[in-house]
């Protein structure tokens, strides 16, 4: 009986395959920015990522360091149940970050506070954005109280 069923089931498998459920088109709104990339700051500063696709395609993975060993990774996800996506940051400096957000405006923009030691929030904007050729545009911004928004880091993406 066994036997029956494993072979049932595999028969199943192979009529009807196994399709992964982060196939439709929301999930590859940010594929513009897989790839190995040496990235350039405004201040001249440089960087390595790597982005990939895991666990099915369901999950991007950045992994990001410079040559003066800072190092970050996050996770990234689009979530259709909410209708977002959703970044989440960690570094070796005990940094954290949490953003959602989408494509507005043809920019992938995810936003996200934090508590500074003081109590303060402090409101984050990361933007993403395809350029001519292959390059990718990523601008940090973040804005305490109702001071100016300031921009924390930008930066451009070149393929490896």
């Amino acid at each position: 009986m066994l036997v029956r069923i494993i072979c049932l089931t595999m028969a199943l498998i192979s009529l009807h395959g196994w399709a992964s459920p982060c196939t439709g088109k929301e999930y590859k709104s940010f594929d513009f920015w897989l790839g190995e990339w040496k990235v350039k700051s405004a201040e001249n500063q440089f960087a390595t990522s790597k982005i990939s696709k895991i666990l099915d395609g369901c999950v991007i993975l950045e992994e990001y360091k410079t040559a003066t060993g800072f190092a970050g990774k996050s996770l990234n996800t689009y979530s259709p149940a909410l209708g977002v996506w959703h970044q989440t940051w960690m570094d070796n400096q005990g940094g954290m970050l949490k953003l959602e957000g989408g494509v507005e405006n043809g920019k992938m923009t995810l936003r996200g506070e934090t508590l500074e030691k003081n109590g303060r929030v402090k409101k984050h904007e990361i933007t993403w954005q395809k350029q001519h050729g292959d390059n990718v545009q990523q601008i940090w911004r973040a804005q305490v109280g109702k001071e100016k928004w300031v921009i924390l880091f930008s930066g451009i993406y070149s393929k490896r």
